[in-house]
């Protein structure tokens, strides 16, 4: 049996990347839901359907946060 724990895992994202993002749906609390392989990145007050360009700020292992840049 493989524990998650024993899996190292590297997101696809660091802090500091600049992305465009389609974002996909929008969470209760406002931010825009974008994702890359399953992978979920944050971006306050962003609209579904929406194409931005975001500066990664926040890196954890299975989400980040991101802010827009234009």
């Amino acid at each position: 049996m493989i524990w998650v724990s024993d899996v190292k895992f590297s997101p696809p994202v660091d802090v500091g990347d600049r992305l465009e993002l389609e974002i996909e749906n929008v969470a209760p609390n406002g931010n825009g839901i974008a994702k890359i392989d399953d992978f979920v990145i944050f971006v306050p007050k962003a609209k579904a359907g929406s194409k931005i360009k975001v500066i990664i700020e926040r890196c954890a292992r299975t989400f980040a946060h991101a802010r827009r840049i234009e």
